[in-house]
């Protein structure tokens, strides 16, 4: 399903001369052709979105080592946006802290030891809508 809104946003990106559009569309094409080469086959949504997350993950940092040495970065920070425009939408940031501290409660987490057992139950819990980082941050936090 995903895979197919790619192509045609490929194709429309393509028929609309977007350059900028159509180079970040055929990475992502390229990565998710990959990564069926690995799987020998078909890949489900989850792994499509774990592809276009990895691809988020390299044009952030490319848009921070861009940042770091003063280069123009208007650019990439188009493409980010083009790549984020495919996941899910991300949940609020109190909403998150609702889930962890639920987690906490319902595993009777204790301290640090237990903040990979709480980040697994999150992490289930939101499916791809909170990035992994920022789940660790606050459930470091709460655990503290």
């Amino acid at each position: 399903m995903l895979e197919k809104k790619i192509n045609s946003d490929l194709i429309t990106a393509l028929k609309a001369r977007d350059v900028l559009k159509t180079s970040v569309l055929r990475i992502i094409k390229a990565s998710i052709e990959n990564k069926k080469i690995t799987n020998h086959g078909e890949i489900s949504d989850d792994e499509l979105l774990l592809v276009i997350k990895k691809e988020l993950k390299q044009a952030n940092e490319t848009l921070d080592a861009l940042e770091n040495n003063n280069r123009d970065t208007q650019e990439q920070i188009v493409k980010i946006a083009v790549i984020k425009s495919y996941l899910p939408k991300q949940i609020a940031t109190s909403q998150l802290e609702e889930i962890i501290e639920s987690v906490i409660k319902s595993t009777n987490a204790q301290g640090i030891s237990d903040m990979g057992k709480v980040i697994g139950q999150v992490m289930s819990q939101v499916k791809g809508q909170a990035d992994g980082s920022a789940v660790s941050k606050i459930v470091k936090e709460k655990l503290s």
